[in-house]
């Protein structure tokens, strides 16, 4: 997985996913966010979604990006935002795994 997008759009979508993460949880998968790169719901071109669930509530949003590459991947939440949080405004970010 490999893509760049802008801080702007990766902290608007963090914050709204955010509120389905599970903060106490036995499945230490629900305290990440799931970062997924491909093609959804038989669209032609991939796109970016970060996700979260609780196992009681989910949230899926929808990100404009630069996609070099397909795949998925998991973050811890808290530490994810954070980092975003602290990096300087108008920048650009690439992740990839």
């Amino acid at each position: 997985m490999k893509l760049t997008l802008h801080k702007a759009d990766l902290w608007d979508a963090i914050q709204t996913v955010q509120s389905s993460v599970s903060s106490k949880s036995t499945l230490p998968v629900l305290s990440n966010f799931l970062i997924h790169v491909g093609k959804f719901d038989g669209q032609s071109m991939p796109k970016v979604r970060i996700e979260a669930t609780d196992l009681e509530v989910g949230v899926k949003c929808g990100l404009k990006s630069e996609i070099l590459e397909e795949g998925k991947v998991t973050v811890p939440a808290k530490k994810f935002g954070d980092l975003i949080r602290e990096m300087p405004q108008n920048q650009n970010i690439e992740i990839f795994s």
